[in-house]
């Protein structure tokens, strides 16, 4: 019912509505009804206005479920095991680039430090060679 006086008063003006009250043109609900959709409209109050729209469209679920697939569902055995050797297989390749980067990255540390220990007597950075050949300074 409060949905149905809803839609049929929500393209009245607010003077219309009011009008359509005082002259008792309406059931005790639909007044009320009215008189709500005037106190949201003229106190700006998003509740009232958040109860309306839940009956008219519905209201908004609080929390929504997402779900994955399962990727091991429906598979064979030989699907399986060959999918635990792609995934051992890219396991292995990440911890041999992370080993062979962890090297790169401490032989870059212990560059850093030579330079230091070699410029770091209190001079500028700017006479920091910023390259290996770029020993002069600048």
């Amino acid at each position: 019912m409060i949905s149905r006086y809803l839609t049929l008063n929500s393209h009245l003006t607010v003077d219309q509505i009011r009008e359509k009250i005082k002259l008792r043109q309406c059931s005790m609900l639909e007044a009320m009804v009215c008189r709500g959709m005037i106190m949201a409209y003229v106190t700006g109050d998003t509740h009232r206005i958040d109860f309306f729209f839940e009956r008219l469209i519905g209201k908004v679920p609080n929390k929504i479920e997402h779900s994955k697939p399962d990727p091991f569902e429906g598979k064979t055995i030989e699907e399986l095991r060959l999918m635990k050797l792609q995934y051992e297989e890219a396991n292995r390749r990440s911890l041999n680039y992370i080993e062979q980067n962890s090297e790169r990255v401490k032989q870059q540390e212990r560059d850093v430090i030579e330079i230091v220990n070699q410029f770091g007597n209190g001079e500028p950075l700017a006479d920091i060679p910023t390259t290996p050949d770029d020993s002069t300074g600048t």
